[in-house]
């Protein structure tokens, strides 16, 4: 793999990593909650970050991992994923009844949602979340793992992960399963992951130059999907799609200038993921206490959660998890480079 076809250097993914994070945590801080004024409370366009990161996820792991041992696959993806996520988990289980309203839950659903098994969780009207709600993407991304592992293990990445997720989607289309594993993993969403790794091979074959204002139309496309008169979860797939190829075109387009404050959200973009519903729960204690009202107060809070979000992300980021994945790769693979993906 070449240096310009390497992921660590397409600067715009990583930058849009970055954005579609302080675009989810857009989406929790605008929900309305009791004492904060949240006139946007219909909004949903934020959560749509999740879908910009599956098609990135398709194309990184494709780009990085297509020619790793299926063992190694596994520990590197281990490393990478669980250990933060079970700290932000656990870290919930303590603090969220007593500081942040929560209910606590049965030990049944937090061994469930530390072992990435989907299931309908009472506490949101049975919605398949779960006990730390964001954790709902990474039940995708590990189930996409074990397929990607698979295509490893058959020595067909590509072949075996669009083959897989194509039938699943398929099959849901088509019956619409019930039982909550199967009505999970036929979801439409998993053919972001598809997309982003067709990305990839387009990618390395081809120079992509001259599509980079599907961008921001993609961005927009994803931002109004709601209002599009076709099937939402379609426009999803081809606006995240567009947004990631756009990035890439990007990046091949024209020389940019490294933007550090970018590149350090998109490497921080899991801890700022995993850790923003903790910030936003402290910035609505400190605003309950604020003399503020209306859109002065909802202004005054939506800047503060994204500032304060990033920057409790970026602290997590560099004091916790950089640190611990380090370490883990040290342990589990000998020699192994500290780069962190």
């Amino acid at each position: 793999m070449t240096a310009a076809s390497s992921p660590r250097a397409v600067l715009p993914i990583q930058y849009l990593r970055g954005v579609a994070a302080l675009m989810v945590v857009f989406h929790h801080a605008r929900t309305p909650v009791r004492s904060l004024y949240s006139p946007w409370g219909d909004v949903t366009s934020g959560s749509r970050g999740v879908d910009i990161f599956f098609v990135i996820s398709g194309f990184i792991m494709l780009m990085v991992a297509r020619a790793e041992p299926p063992m190694e696959f596994a520990k590197r993806r281990a490393v990478r994923v669980v250990p933060m996520y079970w700290l932000a988990t656990l870290l919930l289980v303590f603090v969220g009844p007593k500081f942040m309203g929560l209910e606590a839950r049965p030990a049944g659903e937090i061994v469930k949602s530390l072992f990435f098994v989907p299931y309908a969780n009472p506490a949101y009207d049975g919605s398949l979340w779960p006990f730390l709600v964001p954790g709902w993407t990474l039940n995708y991304e590990v189930f996409f793992y074990a397929v990607f592992c698979l295509g490893l293990i058959l020595k067909r990445v590509v072949l075996t992960c669009c083959s897989v997720i194509i039938a699943l989607a398929v099959l849901g289309l088509l019956f619409h399963p019930e039982p909550v594993l199967l009505r999970f993993y036929t979801s439409f969403q998993l053919l972001e992951f598809a997309a982003g790794m067709l990305l990839g091979v387009a990618f390395q074959r081809w120079s992509l130059r001259g599509l980079w204002l599907l961008l921001p139309a993609g961005l927009l496309a994803v931002c109004f999907s709601d209002h599009f008169p076709f099937d939402r979860a379609e426009v999803l797939l081809l606006a995240s799609t567009a947004t990631v190829l756009g990035a890439l075109s990007l990046d091949r387009s024209f020389s940019l200038p490294p933007i550090p404050i970018l590149k350090l959200l998109g490497d921080a973009s899991y801890s700022i993921y995993l850790t923003h519903l903790f910030a936003l729960s402290f910035g609505y204690h400190l605003f309950g206490r604020i003399p503020l009202a209306g859109w002065p107060q909802f202004l005054a809070f939506m800047a503060f959660a994204l500032v304060f979000s990033s920057a409790v992300g970026i602290a997590v980021h560099l004091v916790v998890e950089l640190p611990v994945v380090r370490l883990l790769r040290r342990l589990t693979t000998p020699g192994a480079k500290a780069a962190v993906l």
